[in-house]
């Protein structure tokens, strides 16, 4: 179930990234949660009917709440940037901005899962467990196939194209920055992985215990509201520290951008808001 959650963060994240596709996306968040939700478990006619009876709770809460505060994130982002170069402390202020969305959404959604996720039979808990592993093993797969230097490359075309998508074509000085910044990162997907499957582990064994309803429920919802809980102390640092490292790369290449990129940079946040304001109506 908490595919429902990563199907209302990817439409978030759209409305955020994706101003050509973003309003599309939204409107059809519907469809799009079933879509994912049937990739992991088949629901009986019951199940399914508690599930829609809480799916249009959510979208009417997202769109009357939240999409008004992605609207405001988005403004105060355009001022700071129209008033000036922003140093590392305030872009990760803005990245504390973004975390806030995704842990409301959590919050928000995580009390309601924890009961329509223990209507699961044990069949249909094994199955849905069996798909999120052998997810985890073709990501793991994939990982595997690349050596280190192919891993630095694909995190140097990632980082160029993430942020040619927001001010147009790169300099020279640009992708210099890029390339001198990426080798710093940690690589993070085994403990990512670690993480991904401690917390898998618990949910499912918590689905499969003999203890009463009430205590089950009460430990999955937090479990689905602060899934950060299972990360090791070293993914968590390691973690934060490429956050910092990012804010500073964002923070040199704002200091770069020429007359154009900036405008087109304004442009793109303004053409999100007027997305997120065609929505709210």
């Amino acid at each position: 179930m908490k595919t429902v959650v990563r199907a209302f963060w990817v439409s978030a994240l759209l409305l955020m990234t994706s101003a050509c596709s973003s309003t599309f996306v939204y409107n059809n968040l519907d469809w799009l949660v079933h879509w994912y939700l049937d990739d992991y478990v088949d629901l009986d006619r019951t199940q399914k009917e508690h599930f829609d009876i809480n799916l249009e709770k959510w979208l009417a809460w997202h769109r009357s709440e939240e999409l008004a505060r992605y609207h405001a994130h988005l403004e105060s982002l355009k001022n700071a940037l129209q008033a000036g170069s922003m140093d590392e402390t305030q872009w990760l202020e803005q990245f504390e901005l973004a975390r806030d969305h995704w842990e409301r959404l959590l919050r928000k959604l995580g009390p309601d899962l924890a009961v329509l996720i223990t209507e699961l039979d044990d069949k249909q808990v094994e199955e849905m467990f069996e798909e999120l592993e052998e997810e985890n093993r073709k990501e793991e797969k994939k990982w595997q196939k690349r050596v280190e230097q192919e891993r630095l490359q694909r995190r140097i075309d990632n980082l160029e194209e993430d942020v040619s998508r927001w001010i147009g074509r790169l300099t020279d000085q640009q992708k210099a920055l890029i390339a001198e910044f990426s080798p710093q990162f940690h690589e993070n997907f085994p403990l990512w992985m670690e993480y991904r499957r401690t917390w898998q582990s618990q949910v499912k064994a918590l689905l499969v215990a003999d203890s009463d309803l009430a205590s089950r429920q009460a430990s999955l919802e937090a479990l689905l509201t602060e899934p950060r809980q299972v990360r090791t102390e070293n993914y968590q640092q390691k973690s934060r520290q490429n956050g910092e490292l990012y804010a500073r790369l964002i923070a040199s290449l704002q200091k770069s951008l020429s007359d154009k990129q900036r405008k087109k940079l304004i442009d793109e946040l303004q053409s999100l808001q007027d997305d997120l304001e065609d929505l709210m109506e």
